[in-house]
């Protein structure tokens, strides 16, 4: 059903961090060869020990406590700064982990049946949070359960925390947390889920854009674990003013209109301007009637606009548009014809001619 996967995996060494995790090839040397930034695994499972590697960086335990009516199915993504592990079970079974040193670990449960972890029963929607330095995935799931674990390392989780504009520091004393989503925010992350996990596996035999799939993964896992910050930490900041919410909405122009080549996201300007997420959004709302995430897209789409109103009719569109920050070809073609009336291609047909100033020319030649 799924391509086994044929990257090499090698142990990551980060000063001050030691991990456990086995990960594919180090982004910084894409250039030199066309290995993947992350290693795939994908597998059917009759029996418990089929499970052992089915958590990136850890064993998973798992013992049935009921026959399986049909296999269980896992799939991995791992890289270096992130992980993917999802998978569904058709058994009752039980099942538990340590998580890796410098790691945390978020459940995403997706699937119609039940589980329960530390003793919380979760449903389909719920966040299941186990911070860096704190104790595994530990509990019991029964037939249809389906989930997604999405390892975050110390260092993303604490971005995360900062911002989701939680106050209360993570003080080394972790603990478990458990948060139903509003069935929104579930449609939204669920549907970056699978949007996510189908760039990674186009890249998986498209190389030249591992990158743009390793960025996307990225950003899921930055917004899924700051929801779960979110989730369960109050915003206690004084509300911004007026002006002051205007004023933070133009720094964050003038922030995004600086780096439109670069692969900057919304938490970027958050830890960048030292705001949280909600703080920029209420800035957005009330400045420019729309969210910073769509304010960041049209930015990009009118640089795009006019990078083709001045390229070759030969420039390659696709490449233009990868260059600021484009990682959906289908939907970036269907966004520019709303905003701008016509194809990409359409534009670069159309470009402004070179030719000169006939006002220019008549001066010259009467002087």
């Amino acid at each position: 059903m799924w391509p086994a996967s044929s990257a090499q995996s090698r142990q990551l060494t980060t000063p001050g961090l030691t991990s456990t995790i086995h990960f594919a090839q180090n982004p910084r040397v894409l250039e030199q060869t066309p290995t993947p930034l992350f290693e795939h695994t994908a597998k059917l499972i009759t029996e418990p020990s089929g499970f052992d590697d089915a958590l990136s960086g850890t064993t998973l335990h798992v013992d049935f406590l009921s026959g399986p009516s049909i296999p269980a199915r896992i799939e991995r993504f791992q890289a270096d700064s992130w992980s993917l592990d999802m998978g569904e079970i058709h058994v009752k079974a039980r099942a538990r982990a340590a998580l890796p040193p410098g790691w945390g670990s978020l459940g995403f449960m997706l699937g119609a049946a039940h589980s329960v972890w530390q003793g919380i029963k979760t449903e389909s929607g719920a966040l299941m949070c186990n911070p860096p330095g704190g104790d595994g995935p530990d509990g019991q799931v029964t037939p249809g359960f389906a989930w997604a674990a999405v390892g975050v390392p110390i260092k993303l989780w604490e971005n995360c925390q900062a911002i989701s504009g939680a106050e209360v520091a993570w003080n080394g004393r972790p603990k478990i947390w458990h948060s139903q989503l509003p069935q929104a925010i579930f449609s939204i992350l669920a549907q970056q889920l699978r949007e996510t996990c189908q760039l990674l596996k186009f890249a998986l035999v498209r190389p030249e854009l591992a990158s743009f799939a390793d960025r996307a993964a990225l950003e899921f896992v930055t917004n899924i674990a700051t929801h779960s910050w979110e989730a369960v930490i109050a915003d206690h900041r004084m509300p911004l003013t007026s002006y002051n919410r205007s004023r933070l909405a133009r720094r964050a122009e003038a922030w995004m209109h600086d780096r439109l080549t670069e692969p900057i996201r919304i938490p970027d300007i958050c830890l960048a301007l030292h705001v949280s997420r909600r703080e920029l959004e209420y800035a957005f709302r009330s400045t420019f009637d729309t969210s910073p995430q769509d304010f960041l897209n049209k930015l990009r789409l009118n640089a795009i606009h006019r990078a083709l109103l001045r390229g070759d009719p030969s420039a390659s569109i696709t490449r233009i548009a990868f260059e600021y920050g484009i990682t959906h070809l289908g939907r970036f073609a269907a966004a520019y014809h709303r905003l701008f009336g016509q194809k990409p291609s359409d534009t670069l047909r159309a470009r402004r001619p070179t030719v000169e100033d006939p006002f220019l020319n008549f001066t010259a030649e009467h002087r």
